[in-house]
């Protein structure tokens, strides 16, 4: 009985199915970026893997120093370059692409040697690329090409609970850390990770 109403059996059940399918899916995502970050951890914060300590893997982090107005950013961007590329490991590389959060996105496009090429990489992708993505709600995942990395802001969260029950809205990407990926590749760096040798990921990440 809904608002006064009766539903169906079928109704009942159909929509307690697609709650389902919805956990389901978030869960998924959840999982994916986990492989992207190399650690998973449960709803209650607990790790369940590290696939840095499995894989024997050096994770390696670039501070890009968004907070300073002199720091070098192209050199970063190409110092994470580099890194990928001296690890492909006889893989090929099409692109390199950056999951970033909102706040390394508008620290980066805001930064004082960014700001000037992303006002005019927006104004020419607005022209170029006009249509949305978003089902028509006019909203767009920000993104921005430079030195030769693509970053492409992630909004996405999901709601943790604690081992002592408080609910937490968690985001799938903290607000001072890039996953590096290849387009197409849901790894945590440039290369596949196998435990036969020391290798060493890529987490750049962004000081206030």
């Amino acid at each position: 009985d809904r608002s006064g109403g009766t539903i169906s059996i079928d109704e009942e059940l159909a929509r307690r199915m697609q709650r389902m399918r919805d956990r389901h899916d978030l869960t998924h995502d959840w999982m994916r970026m986990a492989a992207l970050k190399g650690v998973l951890v449960d709803g209650a914060g607990a790790t369940v893997y590290n696939w840095f300590a499995e894989f024997n893997v050096t994770k390696k982090e670039v501070d890009f120093v968004l907070g300073t107005a002199g720091t070098d950013i192209l050199a970063k961007c190409n110092e994470v370059v580099a890194h990928i590329e001296d690890n492909l490991q006889g893989e090929t590389a099409t692109g390199i692409g950056a999951l970033v959060s909102p706040t390394f996105f508008n620290k980066l496009v805001g930064h004082a040697k960014v700001k000037e090429l992303y006002l005019n990489y927006a104004a020419a992708e607005a022209i170029m690329n006009p249509q949305t993505d978003d089902g028509g709600f006019g909203i767009r995942p920000r993104r921005f090409a430079f030195g030769n990395i693509t970053f492409m802001e992630h909004r996405g969260n999901v709601t943790t609970v604690s081992a002592a029950g408080v609910r937490t809205s968690t985001p799938f990407i903290s607000s001072a850390c890039v996953r590096p990926r290849k387009p197409g590749r849901p790894v945590s760096a440039s290369k596949r990770m196998r435990p036969t040798a020391k290798r060493s990921a890529l987490a750049p990440s962004s000081s206030p």
